[in-house]
């Protein structure tokens, strides 16, 4: 409404506007508001986890390569190992370094059984070997 008053002219009455709250309209808003909520959420989770896949991925395949490293390793030990303990090598090793020679016949003692009777052969090679003595 517009009251006129002639020395200002029209003159506008204050007029208090008051809104209705929708109900209705506010319940939809909050529903769409919480659904996209937890569409954000999903969508973070899925991204979150796909990149762990991704990154797990890569450290399999580094565990992979240091395996078949340590397994190359693993068979160059093996090799190295049964080269050091074969019997020429040592064998010539005591020879060279060590002075030592094959033992002679009456320094090499066949053990027995401790049931098993002895020979004749065997008791005079032990009485040879302790200087005649017995």
């Amino acid at each position: 409404m517009v009251d006129f008053n002639p020395r200002e002219g029209p003159v506008r009455q204050r007029v208090k506007i008051t809104h209705e709250t929708d109900w209705v309209s506010l319940r939809n808003l909050a529903r769409y508001a919480a659904l996209g909520i937890v569409a954000a959420l999903l969508t973070t989770v899925y991204c979150l986890e796909g990149q762990a896949i991704i990154k797990r991925g890569y450290q399999i395949e580094q565990l992979k390569k240091e395996q078949a490293s340590a397994d190359e390793l693993y068979l160059k030990l093996l090799l190295e190992r049964a080269a050091l303990r074969a019997p020429h090598r040592i064998d010539a090793y005591a020879r060279k370094n060590l002075s030592l020679a094959p033992p002679l016949s009456h320094q090499i003692i066949f053990r027995q059984k401790r049931d098993a009777p002895m020979s004749q052969d065997t008791l005079l090679a032990l009485d040879h070997a302790s200087g005649g003595k017995n």
